[in-house]
């Protein structure tokens, strides 16, 4: 299921249908073993497809008639339907594969005690290969030092806005990559770029030395089994990026559906993709955008999709003295809460500042970096809050289900990250 209310979305599976896509997932790679690499291999295909189809499109001559544009969006339309699996099926890897990293910790090390298992389990889990987002505040951070010492920089950040500029891209096709000019406002927040460079430097090298020494001594299956991991860890973040390329990439395409019946790519953005396909061959059935503005939701039922676009109930507000999750990346911080419902709201974080949001993204980084701690409604080992928490050495908690829900601006909580638990300290 799918919610948008006020222009704020979520994206909701249910949890018969997550077991459901999970016993088919294992049921596969009880018959192949080697099933579980393939899939990421053919995924990673797919993800190459989708973006090498919607840059053929963004460069296309849009002006070669109706009959064309429905071509272009049939081509990727179908592209896109293919690589729609592995949107879901990566939870189901993390699953199988978190489970049986886990079991295999509890019979390789069954003189540990729990707490000892679990500290093994995020050792292994510390993805080797560092990620885009820890490279490009790293790359940032460089050329905030060198424009400290009065080199010239502009050149860097042409290549650094060319090389990490997606990561301004949102699920919206409203959304555009960060500019040259985004990243030099960056760093012209930066006080001390040096200093969080090396910050920055010496806590992933903490965590990786910590993960090569430790494998050192590990049974060759466990390492199998926590590479693998990692490899999905990165296939989760990566899958995203596609995604939002491939829609950057189209919008030259959908302006031009739009403009052909005067209908603006704001407002275009709220069609089906049947309406849509509806504008190419003239229809004018009208569509009350407004409307859906304010709510609509979409539920995928055994592959039949139906639409509600009728306000939903008000939720009632819960009182609430503590929250419960995963701890991503250990720590224990009190700080003030900001709440961010998409990257619209990052600014509003500043440095210590408790960081709840439903799950992050990309374009959260800047705030995530500086945050005291962060805490999500939703995600799991392989999340990008996970991920990118623990290359920065922040605590993070989470997978709460509800933070966003029942924490307000301003509160003073305890994150124990230690522990995986969230304390309102003080309610705003």
């Amino acid at each position: 299921k799918c919610e948008v209310l006020n222009g704020i979305g979520g994206v909701y599976e249910g949890l018969d249908s997550r077991l459901n896509l999970n016993r088919i997932f294992e049921e596969r790679v009880k018959q192949d073993k080697n099933f579980i690499v393939e899939h990421e291999a053919e995924g990673r295909r797919r993800f190459t497809e989708l973006i090498k189809i919607s840059e053929k499109i963004g460069k296309a001559d849009l002006r070669a008639g109706n009959n064309k544009l429905s071509e272009y969006l049939q081509e990727y339309k179908k592209v896109f339907y293919r690589y729609t699996p592995f949107l879901f099926t990566v939870f189901s890897a993390e699953s199988l594969l978190t489970r049986e990293l886990k079991d295999q910790i509890a019979e390789g090390f069954s003189s540990k005690n729990d707490e000892e298992k679990e500290n093994i389990f995020r050792i292994l889990t510390a993805v080797e290969e560092e990620s885009d987002f820890y490279n490009e505040q790293k790359d940032l951070l460089g050329i905030a030092v060198a424009g400290q010492r009065g080199l010239l920089i502009d050149s860097e950040l042409k290549n650094h806005a060319e090389r990490f500029g997606y990561m301004g891209l949102t699920n919206s096709f409203l959304s555009n990559p960060y500019t040259t000019d985004h990243f030099a406002g960056l760093i012209k927040e930066i006080k001390k770029p040096g200093e969080e460079l090396q910050e920055l430097e010496t806590k992933r090298e903490k965590e990786i030395e910590k993960y090569k020494e430790f494998v050192k001594s590990i049974p060759s299956q466990i390492l199998r089994t926590a590479e693998l991991l990692q490899r999905y860890m990165i296939f989760r973040n990566d899958r995203i990026t596609a995604l939002k390329v491939g829609q950057h990439n189209i919008k030259p395409l959908l302006k031009e559906i739009g403009d052909l019946a005067n209908i603006t790519l704001e407002d275009l953005y709220w069609y089906k993709i049947q309406e849509i396909e509806g504008l190419i061959k003239g229809s004018k059935k009208p569509v009350n955008v407004d409307k859906r503005r304010k709510y609509i939701e979409v539920i995928l039922t055994d592959g039949v999709v139906t639409y509600n676009e009728t306000l939903p109930r008000r939720v009632k507000e819960e009182k609430v003295k503590q929250l419960t999750g995963y701890a991503a990346s250990k720590g224990l911080v009190t700080g003030q809460v900001k709440l961010c419902f998409s990257s619209k709201d990052i600014d509003k974080v500043k440095a210590g500042d408790i960081l709840v949001t439903s799950m992050t993204t990309p374009d959260f980084v800047p705030a995530m970096r500086i945050a005291g701690a962060i805490i999500t409604d939703e995600g799991g080992i392989l999340s990008h809050a996970a991920i990118v928490s623990r290359e920065f050495g922040v605590p993070c908690i989470i997978g709460t289900g509800n933070a966003t829900a029942l924490l307000k601006d301003g509160d003073v909580v305890e994150v124990d990250a230690n522990n995986g638990i969230v304390r309102l300290i003080e309610r705003a």
